[in-house]
């Protein structure tokens, strides 16, 4: 544990481009995330949680190559930590590295070379969640907690088919939770608590087996399972709109639709029915016309029987011989 503070260098991006880790959490570190980390093209873990950093999450945050494309080649035989007086000094893998992941801090040291993870939870970053990190597909943990993060959650979130952990609680995110994030298969840590969050929340693969009520609490607008204030079967409605108002348009609108069709068809018998009662040819040609359609139906049926009869007294007769 560390106590530095003021702003993160830029030189580490510039310099350091082969960085594969880069953790400086529970600090006093200020400022906007220099655009210079974006250069850290192999950067797999990034840690800047709990700290006072404010701006805006970098658009270029997508060029995390190595998380983006899911690079495992393999070995690899440094990270860099933060360390008082010798900034970033180079270090074993065998040492311990302590990561945020799935609710609990947990300690890497041989395995860390297989984790990707960023986090930069417990600080003040505003604006929206990036379209940008959508791309980082390889990404296994992602806690953008306890920050003042607005907007929506991505549409296509589900893009981040790696995903194991996903923490955006104590943020100010509004809108629905997106359909998409039932398509995360490995998610098996997820918390959106208190937030402004509003709508159903979606159902299917990963996200049954998570029926916490936890994950949701603070969101006054969620409904559905795990939560208890509406039904299954409840329709979600925007703010503002009286319960059972939209069910009631519904079902009036079905009603002048099943109802125009029976007159309708009300009209239109009776319409035929007219012409043939006043029009004594129209009357006769189609009772001529029915007549010769069963007539030929009967004929049909009546030799399709008699060769079926023929049939099965000659396979008798044949048994018999």
């Amino acid at each position: 544990m560390n106590s530095f503070d003021g702003f993160i260098p830029s030189w580490i991006g510039e310099s350091l481009s082969s960085l594969k880790v880069l953790s400086i959490h529970s600090n006093k570190l200020e400022g906007e995330i220099p655009l210079q980390l974006c250069y850290l093209a192999s950067l797999r873990i990034l840690n800047l949680a709990n700290n006072m950093m404010t701006g805006t999450i970098p658009n270029c945050f997508g060029n995390f190559t190595a998380i983006a494309m899911h690079e495992q080649k393999g070995h690899w035989d440094y990270y860099t930590n933060a360390e008082p007086y010798m900034g970033f000094i180079r270090a074993s893998y065998g040492e311990n590295v302590q990561v945020y992941v799935k609710g609990v801090e947990l300690e890497y040291s041989r395995t860390l070379r297989f984790l990707y993870s960023i986090d930069l939870s417990g600080n003040n970053f505003v604006g929206e969640i990036l379209q940008e990190l959508m791309n980082l597909s390889g990404l296994q943990n992602l806690n953008l907690s306890t920050n003042k993060l607005d907007g929506h959650i991505p549409w296509n979130i589900g893009k981040l088919s790696s995903l194991e952990s996903l923490d955006l609680s104590e943020n100010e995110l509004s809108g629905s939770i997106p359909f998409s994030i039932s398509d995360l298969s490995f998610l098996s840590h997820l918390n959106l608590s208190f937030n402004r969050l509003s709508g159903r929340i979606p159902k299917g693969n990963q996200l049954q087996t998570l029926d916490d009520k936890s994950i949701y609490i603070g969101n006054d607008g969620l409904c559905g399972p795990p939560l208890n204030n509406c039904s299954d079967d409840a329709d979600v409605l925007p703010k503002g709109h009286e319960k059972g108002g939209t069910t009631r348009k519904d079902d009036s609108e079905m009603v002048w639709f099943y109802g125009g069709m029976g007159m309708g068809f009300a009209a239109g018998f009776v319409g035929v029915c007219s012409i043939l009662y006043f029009n004594d040819s129209w009357r006769c040609a189609w009772f001529g016309l029915v007549d010769r359609v069963c007539n030929k139906l009967w004929v049909t049926i009546a030799i399709r029987a008699n060769q079926v009869k023929r049939k099965f007294l000659r396979n008798k007769l044949e048994g018999n011989a």
